[in-house]
């Protein structure tokens, strides 16, 4: 009793206490604008004699300072050589916000900045890790589209493309056609489905101009973002109401019959809530054809052919267009003191276009993604809890069969930051947990991919301490400890130096390790190869004893899961440079060393190779215990006489005979040594040119005869491109070349010839309220094909109004 109740003292001695320092301190915040109103990013911003306290403005240009003493403070901004200072009244218990216009004369690669390294903002050269950023630019050129994942085409990335909004983003190789080694953020909400774990870019709801930032880290990140940022991620952060006030309203045509609309309205409600609501809808024909009678390229497969031919599909496809719908509304209200509230929601409705697997291809004939978000955020915490849904029906090409899900993820995570000794010392940490869930029952009840409704529980705690070592060089330590009930519990530590040759140049050193998990269907999936057998002749010999072995009912022949799958990790040693040159040019080299263990390879098969019987759960096969032991031994030769080659693979579950006939499993090692250049310059005023080269060496170090596994990206990339901006005028060219590379994934084995591409974009504001263009994706019609087993694709031009 008496502890409670000193317990209670003491609460209310440090609400007071809290109280007490809100009424005699207050906040500063605001934004740092251009004289037209654009914002500036990468100022550094701080109080004199609160040095410690320096934030630097991000893409929107926006800063909280505080808390400080009440009283007339100065403010000191500053970005390269440029600096102002402004006097501002701090007003005890209430936030003072203020709009800084300036008319800096400053480089473009100044004001770059980056969330994603670090989880906090910070300049570009400062980052402890290789990454790139969209401009503006490139975002009002892809919106038309309606391909998110263009954004990083010109920036040396492996984009593969299949259909219209089939991509796999990804970076220094690996690349699967279920990608899922690049992780993706949107405003901290993962939305990949949780059965595969990759994305479903036709299901986001925004297009790329509501975009703020758009961010690449390249080399794992799990120490920060946790399982699937084996390679990277990908950070898009949208746009606050408040920064994106007004209408718009786009309209695009063009060429396979696309026929597109995209509306946004925000605005204000009162004097510290926003509003904004976002939708549209897609109507369009695909790259995709069906493959039942003949295949678009390569020769169909024959019965001794497994590679360099593509598999004829026994249906159809039963759709022949695109259609996509979107609709999403937000509520920011500003809490005052530094702290705000996001709330927002909204759904997303596909049909139509086609998703390329290892076995198959899916076509998605009703998907429906629903997904919410809330964000409760101070300067030095921030809560976010989001929900993503998916309920879908897909059909398989390769077996004429529909599957059904219905599934979610939930996650929740509180975020801190704090300075160390007079702000030396940086600190982010935090921790979450989450819950995903899965059943894919068709509407009678019957499972379709999985033997039963299944999920996880997920639960991480991660930090980064920054500590300058001294004025030129910091040390940065990051480390996360993710648990789970699908795998043991993995640590991914990440340790950079990042020594500063100058104000704007910089090396860095870097080791970090990451994971990918396996996805639901490497660890449970029940999908059938071939039309069951019929083996009831081999249940007399179980009626003599009157037992029953199941023999009665056509026995299955499937591919199954492994649950004793670990995780596939990664290790990276990596030294890169970031540097502005002659203050036009950004410099970014980056060379790694990768070693790659434990892949996961689908459709092993059971038995016949040199890991004995691959998969321990699905042993061979055994009579029921109470058979008599003659009874058994009989229908033991029985079977192995009358199956021959398919004895090996006869199995049980859950008392039931069943051919386990291939598996996951996790078998090999890989080295691979990678260069990645990029140079973003200034030309002349209103021209901007990019160029970007990567080369990739794999070296497999251990893999299996059976299942052999590639980087299925080429050795060489080049990406280029040319943007002129002219008062009321832009325009944009960009080209990318991919060498010939082999694509080697279970069954789809296979050349992908080298191919380039050249893409076209022009926008015209007419006036003030109205602006039209133009949006060529492969100028040249280049017909080409990305992946092998994916679409043959050809020009795609739209005009946007």
């Amino acid at each position: 009793m008496g502890g409670s109740k000193a317990g209670s003292l003491l609460l209310v001695s440090l609400l007071g206490a809290a109280a007490v320092q809100a009424q005699e301190t207050g906040w500063i915040e605001g934004r740092v604008v251009r004289e037209g109103g654009d914002a500036v990013a990468g100022v550094t911003v701080f109080v004199e004699g609160a040095e410690s306290q320096a934030p630097t403005t991000g893409p929107a240009g926006t800063f909280q300072l505080g808390p400080l003493p009440a009283g007339t403070r100065t403010v000191v901004f500053s970005l390269g050589a440029e600096s102002e200072r402004r006097e501002v009244e701090v007003e005890p218990g209430r936030t003072t916000d203020i709009t800084e216009v300036v008319s800096w004369q400053t480089s473009f690669a100044d004001s770059l900045t980056v969330y994603s390294a670090s989880r906090r903002q910070e300049r570009i050269v400062e980052a402890p890790a290789a990454v790139t950023t969209v401009s503006r630019e490139t975002m009002a050129e892809v919106a038309p589209t309606g391909q998110i994942p263009r954004l990083f085409e010109g920036a040396g990335v492996e984009l593969t493309q299949s259909g219209l909004y089939d991509f796999k983003l990804n970076v220094r190789g690996l690349n699967q056609s279920v990608n899922r080694r690049l992780a993706v953020l949107v405003d901290g909400r993962d939305p990949s489905f949780p059965l595969l774990g990759a994305q479903e870019w036709a299901s986001l709801a925004f297009s790329a101009d509501d975009i703020e930032s758009a961010e690449l880290v390249s080399g794992p990140s799990s120490a920060l973002y946790g399982a699937n940022a084996f390679n990277g991620v990908v950070n898009l952060i949208t746009k606050r109401p408040r920064d994106s006030q007004g209408g718009l309203v786009r309209l695009t045509g063009g060429e396979l019959a696309t026929a597109k609309g995209d509306f946004r309205l925000a605005g204000q409600v009162s004097e510290r809530s926003w509003y904004k609501i976002l939708g549209g809808y897609t109507k369009s024909e695909d790259f995709y054809r069906s493959r039942n009678e003949g295949v678009e390229y390569s020769v169909p497969c024959a019965a001794l052919q497994t590679a360099d031919c593509l598999y004829l599909e026994p249906a159809p496809l039963p759709l022949d267009e695109d259609r996509i719908g979107y609709l999403s509304a937000r509520y920011d209200r500003d809490l005052g003191l530094g702290r705000s509230l996001v709330v927002e929601g909204g759904d997303a409705n596909v049909e139509g276009y086609v998703l390329t697997s290892a076995g198959s291809r899916f076509q998605i004939t009703a998907l429906d993604r629903p997904w919410a978000r809330f964000d409760l955020s101070a300067p030095r915490w921030n809560v976010l809890a989001s929900y993503t849904g998916r309920d879908a029906e897909a059909f398989t090409l390769s077996s004429g069969t529909d599957s059904y899900t219905d599934e979610y993820r939930i996650n929740a995570e509180v975020q801190g930051r704090w300075a160390l000794a007079d702000g030396r010392g940086r600190v982010v940490a935090g921790a979450s947990a989450g819950q995903e869930h899965i059943d894919s029952a068709d509407p009678r009840g019957v499972q379709t991919l999985l033997p039963e409704p299944t999920g996880a529980d997920l639960y991480a705690l991660f930090g980064q301490v920054d500590w300058e070592l001294s004025a030129r060089t910091k040390l940065v330590f990051a480390l996360r400890f993710d648990d789970t009930t699908l795998h043991d519990p993995q640590l991914s530590p990440r340790l950079a130096l990042v020594h500063s040759l100058g104000s704007r140049h910089t090396l860095r050193f870097t080791y970090g390790q990451g994971f990918q998990r396996p996805n639901y269907p490497e660890y449970f999936i029940r999908v059938p190869l071939a039309p069951a057998l019929d083996l009831a002749p081999f249940e007399a010999i179980c009626a003599l004893g009157q037992v029953s072995c199941g023999f009665d009912r056509p026995v299955p022949i499937l591919a199954v899961g492994n649950e004793d799958l670990d995780v596939e990790t990664i290790r990276s040693a990596e030294v890169g440079y970031t540097g502005v040159l002659a203050d036009r040019v950004l410099l970014t080299v980056d060379a790694y060393f990768t070693d790659v263990d434990d892949f996961v390879l689908q459709f092993v098969p059971l038995v016949g190779t040199e890991l004995g019987r691959a998969n321990p759960n699905f042993p061979e096969y055994m009579p029921p215990s109470e058979l008599d032991p003659a009874l058994s031994a009989a229908l033991l030769a029985a079977l192995q006489q009358g199956l021959g080659p398919l004895y090996p693979f006869l199995s049980t579950e859950d008392g039931l005979p069943l051919f386990a006939f291939n598996t996951p499993v996790n078998y090999g090692e890989a080295r691979s040594f990678g260069l990645d250049l990029g140079v973003d310059a200034e030309l002349a005023p209103g021209w901007r040119g990019t160029l970007h080269y990567s080369y990739f060496d794999f070296d497999p170090q251990q893999e299996l005869a059976a299942a052999p596994f590639s980087a299925n990206r080429p050795d060489n990339l080049v990406s280029a491109g040319l943007h002129w901006a002219r008062d009321r005028f832009s325009a944009s060219a960009d080209w990318r070349w991919v060498e010939s590379f082999r694509w080697v994934e279970s069954i789809n084995v296979g050349d992908v010839p080298s191919y380039d591409v050249v893409n076209l974009a022009a926008l015209w504001d007419v006036t003030d309220e109205w602006s039209v263009g133009v949006n060529v994706s492969n100028l040249f019609d280049d017909v080409h094909y990305e992946s092998f087993s994916g679409d043959l694709l050809t020009r795609a031009a739209g005009s946007p109004t």
